[in-house]
């Protein structure tokens, strides 16, 4: 029914959006009721949401005609007990949370019987749907009975235990079967209870009950952690380049050529099983990182089969339906890809050269349509006799767009007053497969892509900073980025040495940021109008990164018996990572023949008309720079090798720890491309890094943790470049510093937790870390004019606290019962001292991009009967330092720092559940229109430096899940 409905809804689509385009551009009256009424939106928005109609029908029918076409095998595998289902779930040891193997799951009162395999997950045989008792038993630990789990015809119902020690046989425990699946809250936080480090993370269940788009929305909701720039993660107030980021487990480069940590933005939450902050270090994790180390995990294979599609549409109150500058669209720029025709073919003629550029400056407007998202999931598992089959394809793509036409700006050399036009592609997609072998071994195949493109069309007006003039720009940009993972891993159980198990990876990531084109152009007021003019001629450039990173881990698990059978693991390791950075850039600008009679008539008109090509080659001529001053290629290589321990000493205290020796070596080349600039140079560093995390279980249900470790913070071979970087016009440049030196932190970490009941947590954590060397951004005035440039402070410390709660109200009586509420505060203070021969920098100075206190608080309703939720989610952080003032003489205070003031955004959704597996969702997000500033404390009081408001944003959703 759903697939006919869906081909239905194609057609119809299809035969609205042709006619009206035959009768619109015949001029005659449509067959078919696709105007709209007096007042409503023109013409182009209404071919713009026939468009988004017809692209929402195919994929719905795309994805119908695949939902039927499923396996016939898997249907036939049920077709002739047609009332049965499985049961399917992991289990863990209570105290450490690792996998048990060879675990009997029974069913009570029958002769059914399974083995769970070295991850510790089972999965039943087909049973006739009914109402069990599940046990697991293993030989010294409590046998644990799940009772009254329900199964349903067709489906798997989920049972996961968690084995308490026990070398005396006692009476069995009876515990009810919630699911615990590490995408579910309540799963993630039990794993939490069980983890051997401080971590804190968040669950595709919760962020499925937001509005939340990708992965840099999602991780604000952690306890500790803001977003920066809207894409970059700050952890424990630390900044971005004082984190890493994991995707399952592996390092990631970024596609950032100015940043050494990767823009969470570019990853689309639909694709995500959970983000996990790991807050402090275990020898067997990268140990580059301050704050905090972010794995992103996406989806794995489900224990049955899934499948889901979601269709969006959204609205902004500042973008959708207004007046919107929209740059002509090539073939391929719907899927985030130029198509090439921004940068054309290299000709050794310049002038012919020059033609060959699209003459798009001041891009036509048109009506902005709203935005569309869609994504699907498809999944299944597979018993092949002994061994099991699993895979998990999904997929994404969004449209938007945004519009700020009130930005104000005094933050480079100028002020200025822009409107900006965006659109934005995102498009990603996964790829998992899984094959067990029997219950010891597992080889796993996961993939990733993802692709996110930007167009801009950006006008400014304002006084230039270093003549004084009136002056008006413009500037057209399209950036792509792109990230691709392929990973291969394997687990497997060696009883034949020791019970011990092997585990490996081999992974490579491709990170590329293309820049296709980028040109600006400014006009001069000289009394008499506005005009180019050579001292500010117009130019284009073009800019590439790529990161190829290849990296390769082995790890030999050893489980040791001290108080009892394996209650301790030893483990070593080593992991070998190279990555290939190689940036490219040409930048081409225009000369002006003044001595041309047209000229003073030429230069005074608009973009198009001055770069026409009558003008190019006798006012206008190009020129390519000779030198580009930020090209650079560098390899980079780490190699670490690790011992760790996890120890029972106490019945209720539990130590990891260990060495961990890391050495990092970089190889740079400054413009490889002309041999008469080319120079080099090389770092190598060799780091032995500890850790100790010390577990009491306070009770069953309390730890108290103690941490303390030591890591490294590396510069980024952007920041040890010599070469400027400029992103936008008026923007600052960017210089980086040969002599950089790695920073060295020690971290001291205490947490109290508390975990009252699945899905609940009471915590409060102190920590505390001490710099060398730490890096930072300082910006002076020069001859060139503003600048940042990194340094090496001298020192740093950083002090803060943690609280967080979640807890439901299932105490209460009545309506309230079914609500949950969430909160976690942040506070934090810190330090930074800078050499004197450096400037005069504030004794008071703290850290860019902290803030003292960082909230976020929660509310959510689900009747556990009900297909319906909402929830409603506040975040606030405090003001926080977005650039150091500048430094223009080493005897003269530095000036004000720019701090960018703390704002609160409130966001909501809300879920119902419609006939058979549809749902509807409405999402809000910005609703208190929350707006972004940037402000100096000067003498004369507060002077804003930075203006712009996102406006609130709301989505229409309709999904349907099997």
């Amino acid at each position: 029914m759903l697939s006919q409905l869906s081909l239905r809804l194609f057609l119809k689509s299809f035969y609205i959006q042709q006619s009206c385009r035959r009768a619109l551009k015949d001029g005659m009256r449509p067959r078919v009721p696709c105007s709209p009424p007096r007042g409503g939106i023109g013409v182009k928005v209404r071919d713009q949401s026939l468009r988004s109609l017809h692209t929402l029908a195919t994929v719905a029918a795309l994805f119908c005609i695949l939902f039927t076409m499923q396996p016939r095998a898997a249907h036939a595998q049920s077709a002739s007990v047609t009332a049965n289902g499985r049961i399917a779930g992991r289990v863990v040891d209570h105290d450490t949370g690792r996998p048990i193997q060879f675990v009997r799951i029974v069913l009570v009162g029958s002769t059914s019987a399974w083995e769970t395999d070295l991850d510790g997950r089972f999965r039943s045989t087909p049973i006739p749907a009914g109402i069990y008792t599940v046990r697991a038993v293993f030989i010294g630990y409590q046998r644990s009975d799940a009772d009254s789990v329900l199964v349903k015809s067709g489906e798997t119902a989920l049972v996961n235990f968690a084995l308490r020690n026990q070398p005396i046989e006692l009476q069995e425990i009876t515990v009810a079967a919630p699911p615990s699946r590490q995408n579910s809250q309540a799963g993630l936080l039990s794993m939490q209870q069980a983890a051997p480090a401080v971590s804190d993370g968040v669950s595709a269940e919760a962020i499925s009950k937001t509005p939340d788009s990708d992965a840099s929305d999602a991780v604000a909701r952690v306890t500790g952690i803001s977003v920066f720039d809207d894409r970059f993660v700050v952890i424990r107030g630390l900044g971005e380049r004082y984190s890493n980021s994991l995707l399952n487990g592996a390092e990631l480069a970024s596609p950032e050529p100015d940043k050494k940590v990767v823009p969470l933005d570019i990853f689309p939450s639909s694709l995500l099983e959970s983000i996990i902050a790991t807050k402090t270090a275990t020898p067997d994790k990268p140990g580059d990182f301050a704050g905090g180390s972010v794995d992103i995990r996406t989806k794995d294979f489900p224990e049955s089969f899934v499948a889901s599609l979601n269709l969006s549409q959204s609205f902004n109150a500042r973008s959708t339906f207004r007046s919107f500058p929209k740059a002509p669209r090539g073939g391929t720029d719907f899927l985030g890809i130029d198509d090439g025709r921004r940068t054309p073919a290299w000709q050794p003629d310049p002038e012919r050269y020059a033609e060959s550029f699209a003459d798009v400056w001041t891009p036509r407007s048109v009506n902005a349509g709203p935005g569309m998202g869609v994504d699907f999931a498809l999944g299944n598992q597979y018993q092949l006799g002994n061994d099991a089959l699993g895979f998990i394809l999904s997929g994404t793509y969004g449209t938007k767009r945004d519009l700020n036409p009130d930005h104000f700006s005094s933050l480079g050399n100028g002020t200025y007053n822009f409107s900006e036009s965006n659109q934005s592609v995102d498009l990603g997609g996964i790829f998992n497969v899984a094959y067990r072998l029997g219950s010891g071994s597992k080889i796993g195949f996961r993939n990733l892509y993802t692709r996110g493109s930007d167009e801009s069309a950006i006008t400014s007006e304002g006084l230039s900073g270093d003549a004084e003039q009136q002056f008006r720009g413009y500037q057209v940009r399209y950036v792509e980025r792109y990230l691709l993972q392929n990973q291969l891993s394997g687990e497997h159980s060696l009883p034949f040495l020791l019970h011990s198990r092997v585990e490996w990876k081999g992974t490579f990531n491709r990170s590329v940021r293309k820049e296709p084109d980028n040109h600006q152009v400014t006009y001069v007021d000289r009394g008499f109008g506005f005009a180019q003019e050579p001292s500010r001629p117009p130019f284009r450039f073009f800019r590439r990164l790529d990161d190829d990173t290849w990296s390769a881990q082995g790890d030999w698990l050893l489980p040791l018996s001290l108080r009892r059978s394996a209650d301790a693991l030893f483990k070593i390791g080593g992991l070998h990572r190279s990555k290939a950075r190689q940036f490219r850039s040409a930048t081409y600008t225009y000369d002006y023949n003044t001595s041309d009679p047209n000229y003073a008539a030429v230069v005074a008109l608009m973009p198009e008309e001055v770069f026409a090509p009558e003008n190019i080659g006798s006012i206008l001529t190009l020129r390519l720079q000779p030198v580009p001053d930020d090209a650079f290629k560098a390899r980079e290589t780490i190699t670490s090798a690790y011992a760790m321990v996890d120890l029972p000493l106490l019945t209720s205290l539990r130590f990891v720890g260990g060495l961990r020796a890391e050495s990092w070596n970089v190889d740079l080349t400054l413009n490889p491309a002309d041999s008469a600039t080319r120079r080099g140079l090389s770092r190598d560093n060799l780091d032995y890094l500890w850790s100790g995390n010390l577990t009491y279980a306070v009770s069953e249900r309390m730890n108290l943790r103690f941490a303390a470790y030591r890591t490294v913070a590396r510069p980024d071979t952007r920041e040890l470049c010599p070469c400027a970087f400029n992103e936008v016009l008026g923007g600052v440049r960017s210089l980086g510093n040969t002599d950089l030196r790695r920073s060295t932190i020690l971290n001291a970490d205490l947490r109290w937790e508390l975990y009252p009941r699945a899905g609940e947590i009471l915590a409060v954590s102190t920590f505390a870390k001490d710099f060398t060397d730490p890096i930072v951004a300082a910006f002076d005035a020069g001859v060139e004019g503003l600048r940042s440039r990194f340094i090496n402070a001298t020192s740093s410390r950083l002090y803060g606290a943690e609280f967080e709660v979640r807890k439901g109200l299932g105490f209460l009586a009545g309506f309230l019962e079914h609500f949950d509420l969430g909160v976690n505060l942040t506070l934090i203070k810190s330090s930074v001292k800078v050499p004197r021969e450096l400037g005069l920098f504030d004794p008071d100075l703290t850290l860019q991009g902290q803030s003292r206190y960082l909230v976020n608080g929660s509310i959510g309703f689900a009747p556990p009967e009900s297909r319906f939720s909402a929830s409603l989610l506040i975040n606030r952080f405090g003001d926080r330092i977005y650039r150091y003032g500048t430094v223009t003489n080493p005897t003269v205070p530095q000036d004000a720092n720019f701090i960018e003031r703390g704002r609160t955004t409130m966001d909501g959704k809300i879920r119902m559940g419609l006939l058979g597996h549809m749902s509807l969702s409405f999402s809000a997000k910005n609703m208190t229109n929350a707006r972004s500033e940037i402000f100096n404390e000067t003498a004369s009081g507060e002077v804003i430096r930075d203006r712009s408001i996102s406006g609130r944003s709301f989505s229409v959703g309709l999904g349907y899940a099997y």
